[in-house]
């Protein structure tokens, strides 16, 4: 977009619409972050409850509600506020020894 935003503004409106529940945060991987529009069916949440599938050749990031994230058993004393499961490798668009099919 070049000069056509101001990046402070556009900053401080991906952190408002995140703190509101509207989106969330994904970090793909150490230098790029990406964003989603959350299930606003039954107000604003994200489902933490399926893994995220980042491809590293086409930078894709698909979501995979398919494969659930289980409940974490942890210590006594500690409190599961959010949890993040990214899967990286190649999607089946981007894989050459695997044929598409119609999807």
């Amino acid at each position: 977009m070049g000069e056509l935003y101001d990046r402070a503004t556009f900053y401080r409106s991906v952190q408002t619409l995140t703190h509101a529940g509207i989106i969330h945060r994904i970090v793909a991987d150490n230098v790029m972050v990406k964003y989603a529009l959350n299930n606003c069916e039954n107000g604003h949440h994200h489902q933490v409850d399926h893994a995220h599938f980042y491809c590293r050749k086409c930078h894709n990031l698909y979501c995979l509600k398919s494969i659930k994230v289980q409940s974490l058993n942890l210590p006594a004393g500690f409190l599961d506020e959010e949890h993040d499961l990214v899967i990286r490798g190649i999607c089946n668009q981007c894989n050459e020894t695997v044929p598409v099919e119609n999807a």
